[in-house]
Parts: structure tokens; sequence; C-alpha cells
């Protein structure tokens, strides 16, 4: 039997209680432990220190390890106290926590229940406020819901307001209310169905975005089916997560009719992986031969592929190889991707270093550029590219 490292201060008292419970003298227990019945009377108090051969004499003969004795049970309960302590600003009593923990147990384990309660709320807080700062569907959802409403209001006005319109422009009007009203459900069913908790056995901290995302990594953003001229499978999305999922098919299917995989891969071996003189000998916008180049495996292998709306958050993230690429984080300030977004329609080129990597290089493509506007007198959107290529 092992004597353990430490003793705690309250050896004693788990002695005496264990010897009683077992119905032992405490004469007996101090002529078995080769000691006085006065100096075990002094341990069993706390006031003297215990190990060694007696400790062990002890816990043999209260049918026992030495190391129960010594830590005992609230050896992990000292510890959660110790670590829900360790918060900035706190003054705890540190050193008397199995002190504590001995002779309030309940007490201790409500306040490491509370402390551990927190840490997850915590961690919840921070996950929903960077869902509400960088996920695009959310902020697609609540663009669409305003716009509805503005819509909702102006009809409406224009029926409060002209009390003799003819029936014909009446009609009119009430059949674009009815319209906008069934889009308005649908857009506030999909917020609600995206910030419900989700079901369970799924992830919690999942957002559709990155549903979106996994299923494109796996297959390396590339989907064969469109290129054949066939509909594409998804998996079991959430709601929220097919929307996403079927805007990217829309734009894949759209580009790759007005960019052939087997196009590009003609003009990648006439002109390597160099996007603007593709573009330019196809009379293709940039930002189309990028995205292309970025989808399809001619371009080669360990390409990565990125894309943000304006306010810089990611929308596409296609991984380069030993390059990971995290949704939000400090440093990507410094990305070509965001210089682009500062200079619309110029094309920049930028070499990158994987400092995890051992050195390994990469060639940035990046380019930025404004959306066709959906409706009339919307402000155009600014969508920026950054293709990566081993160099």
């Amino acid at each position: 039997m092992k004597v353990p490292a430490q003793v705690s201060a309250l050896t004693g008292s788990r002695i005496r209680e264990r010897r009683i419970l077992l119905g032992v003298r405490q004469a007996e227990l101090a002529r078995r432990a080769g000691i006085s019945a006065s100096y075990l009377n002094l341990i069993e108090h706390n006031r003297r220190r215990i190990g060694g051969k007696v400790l062990l004499a002890i816990a043999e003969t209260l049918e026992t390890d030495a190391s129960t004795l010594a830590e005992g049970a609230e050896a992990s309960l000292i510890r959660d106290l110790e670590a829900a302590a360790d918060v900035p600003g706190a003054t705890c009593e540190t050193d008397k926590s199995d002190e504590f923990a001995g002779r309030f147990p309940g007490w201790a384990a409500l306040i490491t229940r509370q402390a551990a309660r927190i840490g997850r709320l915590e961690e919840t807080l921070a996950e929903l406020n960077d869902r509400l700062t960088h996920d695009p569907f959310l902020s697609a959802q609540v663009h669409e819901m305003l716009s509805t409403i503005t819509a909702i209001r102006s009809t409406s006005a224009i029926l409060s307001d002209e009390p003799d319109l003819e029936r014909a422009w009446r009609l009119r009007f009430h059949g674009n209310l009815r319209e906008d009203a069934m889009r308005l459900a649908t857009a506030t069913e999909a917020l609600v169905a995206y910030l419900d908790a989700p079901p369970e056995g799924t992830d919690a901290a999942q957002s559709p975005q990155d549903e979106v995302d996994a299923w494109l990594e796996i297959r390396r953003h590339y989907l064969a089916e469109i290129e054949e001229g066939a509909p594409a499978k998804l998996p079991d999305f959430s709601p929220a997560a097919r929307v996403i999922a079927n805007e990217y098919i829309t734009r894949y299917s759209s580009e790759c009719s007005a960019l052939a995989e087997a196009t590009l891969a003609e003009k990648l071996i006439e002109f390597g992986p160099d996007p603007l003189a593709i573009a330019h000998a196809l009379s293709m916008p940039l930002d189309i031969v990028l995205r292309r180049m970025g989808q399809l495996p001619a371009t080669g292998e360990g390409v990565g592929l990125v894309e943000c709306d304006g306010s810089g958050a990611l929308i596409t993230r296609r991984a380069p190889d030993g390059f990971p690429i995290p949704r939000t984080g400090v440093g990507r300030s410094l990305w070509p991707l965001f210089s682009a977004l500062s200079r619309p329609h110029v094309p920049i080129r930028a070499e990158l270093a994987i400092v995890e990597g051992q050195g390994a290089r990469l060639t940035a493509f990046a380019y930025a550029a404004t959306q066709d506007a959906a409706t009339y007198g919307a402000e155009p959107l600014l969508r920026g590219t950054m293709l990566l290529v081993p160099s």
C-alpha cells in the first residue's frame, strides 16, 4: 500500500469517523498503530499531522486505503472549489478549501455546480454573440423581414390615403399585401427555427452555415452532379441550412453554365493557375473564375477558397492543405481578401507563408466586386473572393 504524497488537514476527522463506524475503540486502534491513545486523540482532532507507517497501519486496521483517509471523498470537490475561485478579482481563502469542503460539503457542492453552470452560460453567450455578429443567414433573414415590413407599410399607406382608388388597383394592392404577408411569415418561421434549440442529439454550437460548410468540405466544394447536368443531392439539413445550401447551388449552377469544367481545364493548361489571364482570355468576370478555380479538381491539390460579404463575415471556407481557416479570429484583417474589400474591382496578388507549415507558401489572388441589386433602389452588395494556390 502506497502512502499519499499529500495528506489533508482533515485526515484525523476521517480516521475518527471510520473508527466509530467499524466500532473500534480508540485505545485498540492506537495499540495496533504502535502509538499512544493520547497521540491518536490529537490526530483525530486534527491537531497532529499523520503519515508514513502510522497512516498505513491505521488504514489497514480500519480496512480502507491510506489515500481514502488522506484525501477523502471530497478531494475532487476541493479541486472544483479551487477552480471556481480562479476568476479575476476573487479573494477566496483557497488555502482553507479542504476545511470548507469537509465541514460544509453541501454548500461546497452547490458552489461548484453554480460555477460550472456559469461557465456553460458564458460559453453559450459567446457562441450566440458570434452568431449574431458573423452569421450571414441571420443577417439575410433580418434584412428580408425588414424589407417586407417596409413594403407592407408602403402598400397599407396607399390604401389608407387613397380611399377612391379604382377597384382593379385596390385588388392589386390587396394581392401585394397578401404576398408580402406570406413572405414575412416564411422569413419569421425560418428565423424562429434557426434561433430555437437544435433537435436532441445534434451539436448545439453548430450554426446552419456550419452545417453547409461541413457538407461542402467533405465534397471539397465540387458538385459533380451539377457539372454533369443533374440536380444536386442535399443531406438532411435543418431548414435554415437548406436555404443557405440552395443559394450556393443556384449560384454554382449558374457559374457552371457560364464557365464549363472542360473549358477551364483547357485554360489552366494554357495559362497555368493565373486567374486574371484566364478571365481576360474568356472575357469572364474575375470573381467567377476565382470561384470556379477554387471548386474544380483541375486546378490541383491543396487549393483554398474564401469568400466574405462587405462586413467581413466569411461565407465560404475551403481550407488549403495545412492552413485552417477559422470563421472568426485575430489576424484575418491582414489577409489579401480584406485588402480587396477596401479596393473594389482591383485584382490583388500576394504571397503568404504558413508559419505552422515549416515555410510552406501560398499565392493568394483576391478580388472584391459588387453584386447585382435584388430590387429597385437597393444598395449594391460587396462580396470578396480569394483563391489560395500552393506556390
